[in-house]
């Protein structure tokens, strides 16, 4: 893996485990947030999704973090079953 491979690989696992707090933020402070359906399903869904997404373009690009960043999106899943807002 090159450097630059290496950079890349490690800048998505890093957003993917931002991407993966925002939903967390959400579920434990919802009052904060408008309260529109629109907004928790581009928060939940966005969330989780672009989590699963950049972890798994962190693990094509060859990033030996890749597995610890999609435990970012379980956690979010976790969380929703056991604290839907």
């Amino acid at each position: 893996m090159s450097f630059r491979n290496h950079r890349v690989g490690s800048a998505l696992g890093a957003l993917s485990v931002v991407l993966g707090a925002v939903p967390i933020v959400y579920i434990f402070h919802a009052d904060s947030f408008p309260h529109h359906s629109l907004t928790e399903t581009v928060v939940l869904i966005g969330g989780v999704g672009g989590s699963v997404l950049t972890a798994l373009g962190a693990g094509f690009v060859g990033s030996r973090w890749w597995f610890l960043a999609t435990l970012a999106a379980a956690v979010d899943v976790v969380c929703l079953w056991g604290f839907n807002p």
